[in-house]
């Protein structure tokens, strides 16, 4: 089984509880057989972290709710996308339907309306 997971920073670049929960599960995961590849913001040279293989795609992560095709992109390959709360859950929900892949958000958090106040209406 192949999963893509989808999360707005990954370590090394940055470690706070979305970051190491994301990397707990995929080292469980990996644990368990299964091929796991994360999509994230930061620098394109780091591609892989404790031999998890990594896209970084290198624009802020509070801009990776427009990062759709690259989602598009590397999720052809895979059978199931995991998306955390927060910029990537609707571009990976986007690409899930149009590829015809299960997909899970993982949701670390609710903010109700203080996500766009905190965001801003576009970002949030």
């Amino acid at each position: 089984m192949k999963v893509l997971i989808a999360h707005e920073i990954f370590p090394p670049e940055f470690v706070g509880g979305g970051e190491s929960l994301m990397l707990r599960i995929c080292l469980g995961l990996k644990e368990r057989g299964i091929d796991v590849k994360v999509l994230t913001s930061g620098n394109p040279k780091i591609k892989s972290y404790k031999e998890i293989e990594t896209i970084r795609i290198p624009v802020n992560r509070y801009l990776m709710n427009l990062a759709f095709f690259q989602v598009l992109k590397h999720a052809k390959d895979v059978d199931l996308i995991q998306a955390s709360s927060g910029n990537l859950c609707f571009p990976s929900w986007l690409a899930a339907k149009l590829l015809n892949k299960p997909i899970c958000c993982y949701v670390h958090h609710i903010l109700n309306g203080y996500w766009k106040d905190v965001r801003g209406i576009f970002v949030g």
